[in-house]
């Protein structure tokens, strides 16, 4: 409950209808809660380089690096609809490291990838 310097004076001198007190009372113990804050994305960098998706130790096409975060990339190909929902990406063509990675979400030619540690 409020402190008394916080309650109007007709509530205090009963000048109030008492349903009308009631709401005021209702009203003034309400209490709202913020939401907490969402977690800020990660830093993402701009890329707009070549990498090449790779399935079963083959390249199957040449893709567009976006952005890359730290946990995945952004990546553009023509072929997005045969691209499986596990892959390896390769940063450099015909290098032997290579990245495997999972599709999160795809949309037109697009596709959102986490990086599979």
């Amino acid at each position: 409950m409020p402190a008394a310097g916080c309650i109007p004076q007709e509530v205090l001198t009963n000048k109030l209808h008492p349903r009308e007190a009631e709401t005021l009372k209702v009203a003034q113990t309400i209490h709202f809660e913020m939401k907490p804050k969402k977690e800020k994305r990660e830093a993402r960098r701009i890329r707009h380089n070549s990498a090449w998706i790779i399935i079963n130790g083959l390249v199957i096409s040449e893709c567009e690096v976006m952005d890359i975060p730290q946990s995945g990339a952004k990546i553009v190909s023509d072929g997005t609809s045969a691209i499986p929902a596990r892959f390896e990406l390769a940063f450099v063509q015909g290098d032997q490291k290579r990245q495997t990675c999972e599709a999160v979400w795809r949309r037109g030619k697009m596709l959102g990838i986490k990086f599979v540690r």
